[in-house]
C-alpha cells in the first residue's frame, strides 16, 4: 500500500512539473502583473467617431461618471469592442491591482475553475484532478490553450469587506486576438475580457460571477468581463455590437445569502446591471 501510494505521488509531481514547465512565465509568477491598455493600432478601424448616452442608470454615480469618461477617451470601434480606456485625469477609475499565484496555487485554483467551465468535465465527468492536469498541460504544450489566471483583493461595494478575486480565460492574448477580429469584420467572434470569480470562504470554493441566475451550472453561455474599479468598487464591463454602434453595460456584483441546515451562511453572488451605454457611430466626413 505504501509503495503505491508512493508511486502516485510520483506521477502526480511529475505531472506538477510537467506544467510548471509548459505554463508561460506570467502565468504562475507571483510578481503584480497590470492589465496594460494599448491603444488600439491605428489601422485597426477607419470608423468616426461615436456619439455616448446614458441609456439606464441615471441615479448611479458610477454609470454619469463612465458617461464622462467615454466622451473623454474618444474609443474607436475596436477599443469598444475589445477592452477598456479609461482617462487618467478621472482618479476615481483604476484597473484591479491584478498579482500572479505561486505555482501550487495556480494548479488549485486553475483545477476549480476549470470544473466550473470546461467541456474536459463534460466528456470526462469522474476525472480525477490529475488526468485533468496532464490533458492540461498537453493543451498548453500544444498552444490549445494560453491561459492567464490572476487575483486581486477588492470590495463588492463601499461598506463591503475586502474579497479574493480571480480572472480567468483561456487565451492571454484575447483583446489583441479581439482587435484583429474586429479589423477583419469578424466582431462576433470576439470574447475579450475574463471570468471572473470570488473565494467563497464559507464553502472553501470559488463562486462565479455572472448575471445568470444559475451562475454555477455547467456549461452555460458565459460571458467573460472587463474589470475595472470605481471609487474602489468592482464592476464588470461588458460591450456588445448593436445598430449603428455598440452597447455597453456596467454591472456590480449582489450578495445573496442562503442559509443550509447547520445554520451557516452560504453566498452567492450575481451580477445586477447598473448601467447602459450607446455608443452611436458618426461616419467620418468625406
Amino acid at each position: 500500500m505504501l509503495r503505491a501510494i508512493q508511486m502516485k505521488k510520483t506521477v502526480v509531481n511529475s505531472v506538477y512539473l510537467t506544467l510548471i514547465l509548459a505554463l508561460p512565465a506570467w502565468a504562475a509568477a507571483g510578481s503584480n502583473e497590470r492589465n496594460i491598455l494599448a491603444s488600439p493600432p491605428a489601422s485597426a478601424v477607419t470608423d468616426g467617431k461615436y456619439e455616448f448616452h446614458l441609456e439606464s442608470g441615471s441615479n448611479e454615480k458610477i454609470c454619469h461618471d463612465f458617461l464622462e469618461n467615454l466622451k473623454k477617451t474618444q474609443p474607436t470601434g475596436a477599443s469598444l469592442a475589445c477592452e477598456v480606456k479609461l482617462d487618467p485625469g478621472m482618479k476615481q477609475f483604476a484597473l484591479p491591482d491584478w498579482k500572479g499565484l505561486d505555482n501550487k496555487e495556480y494548479v488549485d485554483i486553475a483545477y476549480d475553475i476549470e470544473q466550473k467551465v470546461s467541456y474536459f468535465f463534460y466528456s470526462h465527468k469522474e476525472a480525477t484532478k490529475e488526468e485533468w492536469l496532464k490533458d492540461y498541460t498537453e493543451k498548453i504544450r500544444s498552444g490549445k490553450l494560453n491561459p492567464r489566471l490572476r487575483q486581486t483583493r477588492a470590495k463588492l461595494a463601499a461598506d463591503a469587506p475586502e474579497l479574493t478575486v480571480f480572472g480567468y480565460t483561456w487565451q492571454n492574448n484575447n483583446i489583441d486576438a479581439c482587435k484583429r477580429d474586429v479589423g477583419a469584420g469578424l466582431l462576433h467572434n470576439a470574447q475579450p475580457g475574463e471570468w471572473v470569480f470570488i473565494h467563497d470562504k464559507a464553502r472553501k470554493t470559488i463562486a462565479e460571477i455572472d448575471s445568470s441566475v444559475e451562475s454555477e451550472s455547467f456549461f452555460r453561455n458565459r460571458m467573460p468581463y472587463h474589470a475595472i474599479t470605481h471609487d474602489s468598487r468592482l464592476l464588470l464591463l461588458e460591450s456588445q455590437p448593436a445598430a449603428n454602434g455598440y452597447s455597453i453595460m456596467i454591472f456590480g456584483m449582489d450578495w445573496v445569502a442562503s442559509t443550509t441546515s447547520s445554520g451557516k451562511k452560504i453566498y452567492n453572488f450575481p451580477a445586477r446591471q447598473l448601467c447602459r451605454f450607446s455608443a452611436r457611430n458618426i461616419p467620418a466626413s468625406k
